[in-house]
Formats: C-alpha cells, structure tokens, sequence
C-alpha cells in the first residue's frame, strides 16, 4: 500500500513538474471564414454544367455528377435559391467572356452563374511493403518487398460570375489526392471522397462558413 502510494505520489510531481516547464497551453478556437465578396447580395446561384477536361473513367458521368454534388450541397447551404442550367450544345461562354456571360444573365440580375470544369485521373504507384521484405539471416523471408497502391487524382476547377455585369468575382483551382490500397478502387467512392475536400474550402471561402484553429496561450 505504501509502495503504490510513493508511485503515485511520485507520478503527480512529475506531472506537475511538466506543467510548470512547459509555458504553453494548446486551444482550439472558432474563427469566423473571410470571403472575397458579399454573397447576400445575391438571390440566386445559377448553376452551369461542368465541363470535362479529359475523358472520364469508364461508366462514370464525371461532369453530370460533380454538377449535381456541388448544386445539391449549395441548395442546403445557401440561403438563396439555386437553380441548375440545362446544358447546351455550343456550352457556356469562355470565362473571359463578360459580354456573353451578362446576356446570358439578362434575366437575373441578382444572380451568380456557378461554372467549372473537372478532371479524375488515377495511375498504380509502387510502394515498399515493409512486412514483405527480403530479411537477411538464417530466417530469410521471400519477396518481392513492394506492393501497388492506387493514386486518384481530382482536379476540380470552379468560377463565380455575376450574371448582371458578367464578370468573374471569385475562381480557384482545387487538385485533391488520395492513395488506395485496394487497386481496383472504384472511381465513384474515388471521386465522392476527394470532392468532399474540395467542397469544404470552396463553401468555406464563399458562404464564409466557420473554421477550427489551434492557438497557443502563454501560462504565467
């Protein structure tokens, strides 16, 4: 009894005794998100079909799917309404191109045309498999020692315009990646994960949605 109190006792000073060295106590905050124009102003999201930059994987609809991920997400988070464009023969107008983009919006004049292009690629790395390394000794183990991982890229390219002037009030390019095990990943699950991450920091720059960070207080 005496023995497990002296190992407690003990245990409580040296914790105490690094408290006291360490002069930093760690903190997460919620910070307000910044955004680069005010999106209240705006009544509607007008949502323009994606564009694909390359062929998509087989028997997936890439650009219709990415389309109606990011307007489905909008209409649960934007407090206006959001409407998705029927697509065109000819698509839409260059980015560049305010003249086409204002009369295209001629009837929304509080609106903002949501346009992107996207991109899903996937290569089989390499890569060292520890628990199948060649061993040296009278225990040798046999093996090629790598194995193959799948590496899916998605490269999502998204714009805001404004339907009243045509011009461009916010563009960013995302290019999110994730490693699989499993090389036979499907591109779906591939795409849903990564366009989640992409997602996140778009909504958070234009709604201005609310972020965690870690901040440091000094202890005296």
């Amino acid at each position: 009894m005496k023995t497990r109190f002296l190992i407690l006792a003990a245990l409580a000073w040296s914790a105490a005794g690094c408290a006291a060295v360490d002069p930093y106590r760690s903190v997460r905050i919620e910070l307000p998100g910044v955004t680069p124009f005010n999106i209240a102003h705006y009544r509607e999201i007008l949502v323009v079909p994606f564009k694909e930059e390359a062929p998509p994987p087989a028997g997936f609809a890439l650009a219709k799917e990415a389309t109606a991920y990011l307007a489905e997400d909008l209409e649960r988070d934007f407090k206006g309404r959001v409407l998705t464009l029927e697509p065109t023969a000819a698509g839409p107008p260059a980015p560049e191109d305010e003249a086409a983009w204002k009369e295209k919006g001629a009837a929304h004049p509080q609106a903002l045309f949501l346009t992107g292009t996207v991109r899903l690629s996937s290569e089989v790395r390499k890569a060292i498999n520890e628990n199948d390394r060649d061993v040296e000794g009278p225990f040798k183990q046999t093996g090629s020692g790598l194995s193959e991982r799948r590496l899916y890229t998605l490269n999502l390219s998204l714009g805001l315009i404004d339907a009243a002037t045509g011009r461009a009030v916010y563009r960013q390019d995302y290019k999110e990646t994730k490693t699989y095990v499993a090389t036979k990943q499907p591109a779906e699950f591939a795409f849903f994960e990564l366009a989640q991450r992409a997602k996140l920091k778009f909504f958070r720059t234009i709604l201005g949605t609310e972020r965690f960070q870690e901040r440091y207080l000094l202890i005296r």
